[in-house]
């Protein structure tokens, strides 16, 4: 397999939530993987999604608005489009 990332990737097991403007309530997700652009979530395989969305994660207390690059079974690669990490000012983290 080819590595495209230009960052590094680090390993993570992160409880998180999808939220959509179009959804009414927050989709539990897995964060399995982290870089500083992009992510690797788990969700159910019969999750619909938009295209974009914001991702919280609870233990890192970090949001990101984030763009679906590639769907594989209940994998999903996503890439921030914040670009700073910190996400928008409606993106707040949830604290569980």
């Amino acid at each position: 397999m080819v590595e495209r990332r230009d960052t590094h990737r680090r390993r993570t097991y992160l409880g998180g939530q999808i939220r959509g403007p179009f959804q009414r309530s927050d989709t539990d997700c897995l964060v399995r993987d982290l870089t500083a652009t992009g992510a690797r979530i788990a969700v159910s395989r019969t999750i619909l999604l938009p295209d974009r969305f914001d991702l919280a994660t609870n233990w890192r207390e970090e949001c990101h608005r984030a763009e679906i690059v590639w769907r594989e079974g209940d994998m999903i690669g996503v890439r921030f489009l914040d670009g700073t990490g910190n996400g928008p000012s409606e993106c707040k983290p949830t604290l569980h």
